[in-house]
């Protein structure tokens, strides 16, 4: 197989499909950090660290506090068939397969799942809010995170939510 591009040149590897996916959800850990300082919450130290055996895909450290991170990717909101029912029950299926992934050990005794979706497709705040999931078994807290995207004059779009169990 033919060499794309080559480390050497600062171009990314084409062929190194680990590393990228590595980098990959590296960087929408950033992005829900960033976007948790934005919306107040305070974050003052932390490094992410990628996980080669995974999951977690990352851990994060937070002052003293490690966190094991799973990112995973939900593309199905960009369906614009697809209902909010739907939608919850894709989410659903997605979170309890990733809580069956998850485990927890002495290293890493907190555990979230971020999912990222492409568009948000109507979940506006207040179908958001309607959206409880059932208590996973080995997962603390479970996020969206949308893709950037620019606010149409009038209304909000929310980068991150973080999901209510029940």
């Amino acid at each position: 197989m033919k060499r794309i591009a080559t480390k050497s040149s600062g171009a990314p590897d084409f062929n190194d499909v680990r590393g990228y996916q590595a980098r990959s959800e590296v960087a929408v850990v950033e992005d829900w950090i960033n976007e948790m300082r934005r919306q107040g919450c305070w974050i003052q130290d932390y490094r992410i660290e990628s996980v080669q055996d995974d999951p977690p895909d990352c851990v994060v450290r937070f002052d003293e506090t490690r966190v094991g991170v799973e990112v995973t990717t939900l593309w199905e909101p960009c369906e614009p068939a697809w209902s909010f029912d739907e939608f919850q029950d894709r989410l659903r299926k997605r979170v309890a397969k990733k809580d069956g992934e998850a485990s927890r050990d002495s290293s890493t005794p907190r555990q979230f799942l971020l999912i990222r979706i492409t568009y948000l497709h109507n979940l506006h705040r207040e179908r958001l809010d309607t959206i409880t999931l059932p208590k996973p078994e080995n997962l603390d807290r479970v996020y969206l995170v949308v893709d950037y995207q620019p606010d149409p004059p009038g209304e909000e779009h929310y980068p991150i939510f973080r999901l209510r169990f029940v």
